[in-house]
């Protein structure tokens, strides 16, 4: 399908049943599924390129390339975190059909059911784990490992027979494994920590090895435009136009007294405006792009938008509030083996690179991610800490409910506080003051890093419009460790590595006396793991900014995902999350999308039935 194809906007109808602004990964899905019924028409608007097709998003291990390249990635910076050292921390996300899903490292995780229960108690009937499963098997295909994968990785806790079989995506473990995923899940059985369940019972505790959204067949990312295949693509029924940026919702007074939805404003490839009517929006411009375009349209805290020089249409003060994310921290230990590392030499790289274009084979196929789920590591100081500053941080509606949520699931020894990441090479030199400290020998080693990503943070961050114009980036401050209780946890899970790193065999492959980054970082002070806290970033898995609560509790949209107040305007991505799930987010992003297209449909054909 060629690029013009996608791009025209010659012969484009006036009238739409649904406008889908935003082609991102739950975009896509959303409009795949509406169109599976022929009598539904259905308009997408994505921002960016189509990129189908494109190597460098198929490619896996090409992933940061395209990281900062503005065909592929939004490249949003914060506003100055305190608590990581008041630096600016980039944010990478999907830009063209597809969204994150095609250039993020693609792993496959299912959250803990206790989570996403969470969503239900806090005012969402229908949105709970076991009302979610059918949709966590509905978007994908399992492809089981061989015998000698399994084996190796210590899979025995995997039961094929409650993944999908059928899905678009294609998950699996692929063909090499890198050899510090071989002892990982052993390290934690000798802590006491032996994975008994599968991932997607939800009930999942301890080390284990995930799979990845990577075709086994093939090799290449399985992402979100799988959704869009010919078939999809050939339909009537569908129109698909990329390099066409949303400017504005198109909201009229109904009768009631509320607003209704009407259309939208986009500028196409050649800068014309151009506007289309619709019955339904569907708005999955993503965490930070969604709420942009609710203020910009008037929905939003009224004397904010007054601020702003903007009209209020609806007042709705949660609307980019909310905002959730895994902060983490890498503590990188130098390895007696290689590790990716040695892939800065260029005959190393290129070896692996031609065996992959060959073969499919080698470390660039490699197609699992290492880690683990730990509860908070109990003491009378964290006890203290927990008690003493539980009520800290700014009032929000929610506050008090969700707080109370998060804090049964920490101080819970069933349930994990933290989620350790494992990657075989020294990764934290991405956005890490550390890396800059080091000289040309301790940069040249090779490590294997720990992450410590916080699973269920207090710390409540925002996204808002600093202009009218839709051309300028909003603001987003994720307000990093801005909660006590947030560096106390995630402090003490650092601490918690010096145990780990000296458990065999994971301690095997560590250097006696080896260098670590940050440099001599002594994890048996917790002063100095809080210091470390500083060298942090992003898990890249924001979430909450159009958070899915009953109005009164600051919700933005309802549990059928209608925004407070408007008639025929939906948000269907990971904004709408009212509190962000164990582990990292893909998943259920596309269970979301997958559950919310039900719903559209239900409700489609209740107003056309209506209207009979």
């Amino acid at each position: 399908m060629s690029t013009t194809y996608f791009t025209s906007t010659e012969d484009l109808s006036s009238s739409y049943d649904f406008v889908v602004a935003g082609g991102g990964q739950a975009g896509v899905v959303v409009a795949s599924r509406l169109t599976e019924d022929p009598r539904i028409s259905v308009l997408l608007l994505e921002a960016g390129q189509s990129n189908l097709g494109n190597p460098l998003v198929l490619t896996p291990p090409l992933a940061k390339k395209l990281h900062q390249n503005d065909k592929h990635d939004w490249y949003y910076q914060t506003e100055n975190q305190t608590g990581f050292g008041d630096r600016k921390i980039v944010h990478h996300r999907g830009k063209g059909l597809g969204g994150s899903s095609s250039i993020n490292l693609n792993m496959i995780v299912i959250p803990s059911r206790n989570s996403i229960d969470a969503w239900q108690e806090l005012g969402n009937p229908g949105w709970n784990f076991d009302a979610m499963v059918p949709y966590y098997h509905r978007f994908h295909t399992f492809h089981e490992p061989s015998s000698d994968m399994a084996q190796s990785l210590g899979l025995n806790y995997l039961d094929p027979n409650i993944h999908g079989r059928s899905g678009p995506i294609q998950i699996g473990y692929g063909t090499y494994r890198p050899e510090v995923n071989e002892v990982w899940t052993q390290t934690f059985s000798n802590i006491g920590q032996t994975p008994s369940y599968d991932p997607f019972t939800g009930k999942h505790f301890g080390g284990y090895n995930a799979p990845c959204s990577i075709d086994p067949l093939t090799s290449n990312r399985s992402y979100a435009a799988a959704y869009l295949n010919e078939d999809v693509i050939a339909r009537p029924n569908l129109r698909i136009v990329t390099e066409a940026r949303v400017e504005l919702l198109i909201l009229n007074n109904t009768d009631q007294g509320r607003q209704a939805i009407q259309g939208v404003q986009f500028v196409n490839l050649e800068e014309k405006q151009l506007i289309v009517h619709c019955t339904d929006v569907v708005l999955g411009a993503g965490v930070f792009g969604s709420p942009q375009l609710l203020e910009l349209s008037g929905i939003g805290d009224s004397s904010f938008l007054a601020s702003k020089g903007i009209s209020s249409k609806v007042h709705l003060p949660g609307v980019g509030e909310n905002l959730q994310d895994h902060s983490n921290v890498g503590i990188s230990f130098e390895s007696n083996k290689p590790t990716f590392d040695s892939f800065r030499d260029p005959n190393v790289i290129g070896a692996a690179f031609k065996e992959y274009q060959e073969s499919k084979t080698g470390p660039m196929a490699n197609s699992t991610l290492g880690a683990a789920y730990l509860p908070y590591q109990a003491s009378e100081e964290m006890a203290a800490t927990i008690a003493e500053h539980i009520a800290d941080g700014p009032d929000f509606p929610a506050k008090e409910e969700q707080y109370r949520l998060i804090r049964s699931t920490i101080e819970d020894s069933t349930r994990s506080s933290i989620e350790y990441l494992l990657a075989p090479a020294q990764l934290t030199v991405q956005q890490s003051a550390a890396a800059t400290q080091l000289d040309d020998e301790a940069k040249g080693a090779d490590y294997i890093t720990v992450y410590s990503s916080l699973s269920h943070p207090f710390s409540r961050g925002t996204v808002h419009i600093t202009s009218r114009d839709p051309r300028i980036r909003p603001a987003v401050d994720p307000r990093y460790f801005s909660h006590q209780i947030d560096v106390e946890v995630v402090a003490r899970h650092l601490m918690y590595l010096e145990t780990l790193t000296r458990t065999q065999p994971l301690a095997s492959m560590i250097k006696q006396n080896g260098r670590r980054i940050p440099q001599n970082i002594d994890l048996t002070n917790i002063e100095a793991a809080k210091e470390a806290i500083k060298t942090g970033f992003t898990t890249y898995h924001p979430c909450g900014t159009c958070a899915m609560m009953p109005r009164d509790k600051g919700g933005v949209v309802d549990e059928r995902l209608n925004v407070h107040g408007v008639d025929g305007l939906k948000v269907v991505d990971a904004s709408v999350f009212p509190l962000i799930p164990r582990g990292n987010i893909m998943a259920t992003v596309y269970a979301v999308a997958e559950k919310a297209a039900d719903l559209l449909k239900e409700d489609w054909s209740s107003k056309t039935n209506e209207a009979k």
